[in-house]
């Protein structure tokens, strides 16, 4: 456990002491610190994810696990195609399109007269 943690730690400590030393050149040696812990608390906790990485990429599977056959292939087939004369398929769709016919809207008569309006106005700044 503590082998798998010093990796997180050393991590988090290059990354504290190279803010700490690049900030302390600017800043107050307390606001130097703080920016150094908080880059140590991030890069400590990006590690876990950085280590996990390493060790899918360096992990080596055992030769002499069996492999299981099942959904390692898949044997599928198209049905073939009847091939079809051009002037049919054309006939085909020409007959049967039909256009879109939309039934009209109709206006209905609204109120403008303008004291209406004006009657709707005043209401609505009265409340």
């Amino acid at each position: 456990m503590v082998r798998k943690i010093a990796f997180q730690l050393i991590f988090g400590m290059i990354a504290f002491i190279a803010t700490f030393i690049s900030a302390l050149g600017a800043n107050v040696f307390s606001v130097a610190f703080l920016r150094a812990f908080i880059a140590f608390i991030i890069f400590f906790l990006v590690a876990f994810p950085v280590r996990w990485l390493l060790s899918l990429i360096t992990s080596t599977k055992p030769a002499d696990a069996p492999q299981a056959k099942s959904g390692n292939h898949v044997d599928l087939v198209t049905p073939e195609d009847e091939p079809e004369s051009a002037e049919s398929s054309q006939k085909d769709s020409v007959d049967s399109f039909v256009p879109l016919t939309v039934p009209k809207i109709e206006r209905t008569a609204t109120a403008t007269d303008p004291a209406t309006i004006a009657n709707a106005v005043r209401r609505l700044t009265d409340e």
